[in-house]
């Protein structure tokens, strides 16, 4: 089952507050984290944890 979880980005970089979506399959809040860390290697993440499909789409967010 495909899963998708909102973040946010924190701290003092220029990429403060924008907000994205991950999106894997069978996978926990812990892969999740692990994903993102891939793409935002240096900033300060923060999970909120997953929201719908119907959530995510209307969001229209960058899913990675």
């Amino acid at each position: 089952m495909w899963t998708t979880y909102l973040f946010e980005i924190r701290g003092d970089s220029e990429y403060c507050g924008e907000q994205f979506l991950t999106e894997l399959q069978d996978a926990s809040r812990v892969e999740h984290v692990l994903h993102a860390r891939k793409y935002f290697p240096n900033e300060k993440l923060v999970c909120f944890g997953e929201i719908s499909p119907f959530e995510a789409e209307i969001l229209g967010l960058d899913t990675y």
